[in-house]
């Protein structure tokens, strides 16, 4: 199964990494996945997968129940991005339905009954929607739980009214430098978006890896909520931009000794840490985009980014690793990448 965000296009693929669109959907006349029995849960997922069946946009799709697949499976779908930390616990009628280009995912008995979810590379909620509105109208809006006053209904209100979250991955190295992610977040908080790690809520942002997205769902129009987002992320890179510029007559000499460090250890290093591995391949990234070393690639970044991950490597090993296992695949795999990123003209 192919992952489409993983070649961003646009102008600003040195810092977005994707773009995605979810839109949270309950059936009307069935107790929200809060409130449901299993039978009632079994029963969701029955008309879901139903309704979904007419749905041309799916008819190359995979489905999956939750409480059939294994640990790892699962963890892996969750560092692909194509399912949520919180359905990867499973439980009754619990399931997610995925199209093979890794555009497509919708997250069936997770907090509401239906998280319809486009994942697109680069800067490009705009045309997220577009699929996603596509998507909904053939399903049918009538099929879900609607008020007039507020909109579509879901078992959190800040998720009430359109039931769209907006959000965009970044790579903002230079702003976390210099300490401002902290000031960017508050700005972000009074224009009606959060700042959150790369796994959403209560996540670290590792590699200065951060999500945008907005807050509000109840209120603007989804195009607004976009167009707002949009507008958020790109002057974000114009932030980030100058920051470099700022970073690189600041800290100067030390700058460069930090980055090629962290290029010296990623190219010799038997044994590498998540975490150690996201922190060096920021200052690698940074390091590339200041023309201190070869630069990589939108679609390169993305790939190490997933690659690096402990389910991901676990899946590319040809057995059960340990701890130190799978800290010396990684290491291992970020040599060889390295490499051929050294050989790029």
């Amino acid at each position: 199964m192919s992952l489409e965000w993983l070649d961003p296009k646009g102008d600003l693929q040195d810092m977005v990494m994707s773009s995605r669109i979810r839109v949270a959907r309950n059936l009307k006349d069935r107790p929200f996945p809060h409130f449901a029995s299993p039978e009632d849960l079994e029963a969701v997922r029955e008309r879901v997968l139903e309704i979904l069946s007419g749905v041309e946009h799916l008819k190359d799709r995979r489905i999956y129940h939750i409480d059939s697949m294994d640990p790892l499976s699962r963890q892996v779908l969750v560092e692909n991005r194509q399912m949520s930390r919180a359905l990867a616990q499973g439980g009754p009628g619990r399931s997610i339905l995925l199209d093979l280009k890794g555009i497509l995912s919708v997250m069936i008995n997770e907090e509401d009954h239906v998280r319809l979810q486009v994942l697109l590379g680069g800067l490009n909620l705009q045309e997220g929607w577009c699929v996603a509105k596509s998507l909904l109208d053939r399903m049918g809006e009538d099929n879900f739980a609607f008020h007039g006053d507020l909109g579509f209904l879901s078992s959190c209100p800040t998720n009430v009214g359109t039931g769209l979250r907006a959000s965009v991955m970044v790579h903002l190295p230079a702003l976390a430098r210099l300490g401002r992610m902290e000031a960017v977040s508050n700005e972000c908080q009074k224009l009606g978006l959060v700042v959150r790690g790369a796994f959403g809520e209560g996540t670290p942002s590792h590699g200065a890896i951060f999500q945008i997205s907005n807050q509000v769902t109840l209120g603007p129009s989804e195009e607004e909520l976009e167009e707002k987002t949009t507008g958020v992320v790109r002057r974000l890179c114009e932030e980030e931009k100058r920051a470099r510029e700022v970073l690189r007559e600041a800290a100067g000499e030390n700058l460069e000794d930090g980055i090629f460090r962290a290029f010296g250890i990623l190219t010799n290093a038997r044994l590498l840490s998540f975490g150690e591995t996201m922190e060096l391949l920021s200052s690698v990234r940074l390091g590339g985009a200041m023309g201190m070393l070869p630069k990589m690639s939108g679609a390169f970044w993305n790939r190490l980014m997933l690659d690096v991950q402990p389910g991901r490597i676990q899946a590319l090993a040809e057995g059960p690793l340990d701890r130190k296992g799978r800290r010396r695949l990684r290491a291992q795999l970020v040599r060889e990448r390295l490499a051929g990123l050294e050989s790029c003209p």
